[in-house]
Formats: C-alpha cells, structure tokens, sequence
C-alpha cells in the first residue's frame, strides 16, 4: 500500500478525531475492504450494505459530539475524496471482539 496514500487515511481519521474533541487519536488502523463487509464486521453478518470500496478505519481516544460519546471509532473513508462518510462511536466494552484482519491487511497509520 502506497505510503502517501496511508497519510492522506490517517490525515482524514485525526481531523475526524479533533472535531470530536480528541487531539491524541491512538491505534489507529486501516484495512481496505468494502462497505458491506466492513459493516457485517460492525454489526453482523444478518446486516447488508453497499458493495463500495472504502477504507475503514478504527480508532481509540475520548470523542464527544451531538450527546454521543465513546473511546472507540470506526470509520468509513471514501477512497476518492478522502473523507469519512459515515462512522459509529462506541465505548470499549461494545467493540466487535472479531480481528480487523479478517477484513484485510491491517496498516498502522
């Protein structure tokens, strides 16, 4: 996976982060995969979804926006505009106890 294209991911996940009040996003990885799968990981295999190419991204910090709160992210990166289009909040107790892996290969970005 190109280098560039890795910062251009992690750069849209931080600015994500901060506008969710977190200046010091950790763990975060990335698989390229698709939106159904990513969210079947997400939530299921009972639930559908596009069959787009997206980036997904998981992220740990303290976000807090709109009367959601959460030490948890998962995110959805458009591949083209390199911005997250949809993403889910949770606290660390409520994350899928699945490996990213199953997606993808993971990055570290």
């Amino acid at each position: 996976m190109d280098a560039q294209l890795l910062d251009r991911v992690g750069e849209a996940v931080l600015e994500w982060a901060v506008e969710w009040g977190e200046q010091e996003a950790r763990n975060v990885l990335m698989v390229v995969t698709t939106h159904e799968a990513a969210t079947q990981w997400l939530h299921g295999p009972q639930t559908w979804s596009r069959p787009d190419r997206v980036y997904f991204a998981t992220v740990q910090g303290t976000f807090q926006q709109r009367g959601r709160s959460g030490e948890w992210a998962a995110l959805f990166v458009d591949p083209i505009t390199f911005r997250v289009v949809t993403f889910t909040v949770r606290p660390l107790e409520a994350v899928p106890n699945r490996p990213l892996g199953q997606l993808g290969t993971v990055h570290r970005l």
